[in-house]
């Protein structure tokens, strides 16, 4: 059998967060959340700047838990020890098989868009509902499939570079007091904008910033790959999420000194937009920089990802497979391959807006329940060592935060992919109940695991492999 090798240590662990966060939503979501907030660019400013707090609370008590509980799988297995297991199924079954392709597949749609400005850049044009802006991203995306890149550190410092050109020019045009700027940041809370704007529209705006921010909780996934996993998971923590909260800040302050309203609620890729009037004839550079970043996120988030499958099929919560390991390459490959299969079909017949939203609301979801957990296991295990122990009140202001996120908008605006959510976790809690529970097995199902395991190349880990051994000796 095979180990998952311990090689992320602070660098990698802080690389890794920046490359799965800056991926594209800043780069899209800074349009939306204008829109939701009623074109006030203070208010909008203020919800990009309020998210990252909240963010950045919940990520320390994803330190705690990481600390507590030393296993890859993250909510998974946070749930597991928290609520039993079939909470820990329920949020596996939607997480692992469904919401976190969703989320990829929402960053090969807005790469669509970026390489459709690339193109355009070159005289190329594309229509925004052309089969070209989908078809080229997925070939894209194979290759990276294929490769399997693992240019962590690389990927991170390019896209925070990204982010300070951004923020360097745009600072740049408002030190010169040009017109948009001045306009823009003289009217930042203008009272009769800011009176239309509902609560819908607020928790819309926050939506929006999240999909920005998500990802800082990747890094508990591959906790059994860390070094020193408490010193690397709480400085990793310190540092990126204030980097990252300051530089998303500082590029919106940079389209709103560059660009007018107008020009940044209409504009499906505002960074392309931004360069466009920045760099003129060399106004290919940001949408191919961009593009570069999404990918970036999505080879981080395949790394992070898989390792939550793997975990529960460890457990007996989904077929074994998904838990065996390259033979060669030692990487989760069935995990990796069924992310690709399952984030192409959602990218073939899914909705930029609704899936992105839909995915959030998840997220608020799983993050409420994470931060309860970390009450709940204080209560159930109190005498267990801590070696990073959160202020109390940081996971009770999660909840209340991430409950009205999760309530509000679906109370408010309720539309057909929150109802598919819930009916496709209704699903997963039956399947739950026959496969797991009842030890039902489907006709033929071994035999077509060990097909796929001679196809794949792949064995199980270590521990299975001498706990299989054992069986067949007794």
């Amino acid at each position: 059998g095979f180990v998952l090798k311990k090689e992320v240590g602070l660098l990698r662990g802080v690389s890794l967060i920046i490359g799965i966060c800056v991926g594209f939503g800043i780069y899209f979501s800074p349009s939306k959340t204008l829109v939701a907030t009623n074109g006030s660019i203070g208010l909008a400013l203020l919800v990009w700047f309020t998210t990252g707090i909240m963010c950045t609370m919940s990520a320390l008590c994803y330190c705690e838990l990481g600390g507590l509980i030393k296993e890859s799988g993250l909510d998974f297995a946070y749930f597991n020890a928290a609520y039993g297991p079939t909470v820990a199924f329920g949020y596996q079954w939607v997480a692992a098989t469904a919401a976190r392709c969703a989320s990829n597949a929402a960053k090969i749609l807005v790469f669509g868009e970026y390489f459709a400005s690339l193109l355009r850049s070159f005289g190329i044009c594309l229509e925004n509902h052309s089969p070209a802006v989908k078809i080229i991203p997925v070939l894209v995306f194979l290759l990276l499939v294929a490769i399997q890149m693992r240019s962590e550190v690389a990927m991170s410092a390019m896209k925070f570079s990204i982010l300070a050109i951004l923020a360097i020019f745009g600072l740049k045009h408002l030190a010169q007091g040009d017109s948009p700027s001045m306009e823009n940041f003289s009217n930042a809370f203008n009272t009769e904008q800011m009176q239309n704007v509902s609560f819908l529209g607020i928790f819309s705006a926050v939506y929006y910033c999240t999909y920005a921010y998500t990802g800082w909780q990747s890094l508990n996934a591959v906790v059994e790959e860390i070094k020193d996993p408490i010193k690397t998971l709480t400085r990793s923590i310190y540092i990126a999420m204030p980097l990252i909260t300051c530089g998303y800040c500082f590029v919106n302050v940079a389209y709103f000194s560059v660009l007018t309203v107008e020009e940044i609620t209409s504009s499906l890729a505002v960074a392309a937009t931004f360069g466009e009037k920045v760099f003129g004839s060399c106004e290919w550079f940001i949408p191919s920089v961009v593009c570069i970043s999404i990918l970036g996120s999505l080879n981080g988030s395949y790394f992070a990802n898989a390792r939550v499958l793997f975990a529960a099929a460890r457990m007996g919560h989904l077929p074994k497979l998904f838990s065996m390991i390259h033979m060669k390459y030692r990487t989760l490959t069935p995990a990796i391959l069924y992310q690709a299969t399952v984030t192409l079909i959602l990218v073939a017949v899914g909705n930029l807006e609704g899936i992105m939203m839909a995915y959030v609301s998840w997220g608020w979801m799983t993050y409420g329940l994470s931060a309860c957990s970390v009450l709940v296991l204080r209560w159930k295990h109190s005498e267990a060592d801590r070696p990073y122990k959160v202020p109390i009140l940081v996971p009770c202001v999660v909840c209340i935060f991430s409950t009205a996120c999760v309530i509000l908008p679906i109370v408010l605006n309720p539309n057909i992919y929150l109802l598919f959510g819930l009916l496709y976790l209704i699903l997963g809690l039956g399947l739950y109940f026959i496969f797991v529970v009842k030890k039902r097995r489907l006709p033929g199902f071994h035999r077509l695991n060990k097909y796929f395991q001679r196809i794949l190349q792949v064995c199980p880990p270590c521990f299975e492999a001498e706990k299989m051994t054992k069986n067949s000796r007794n």
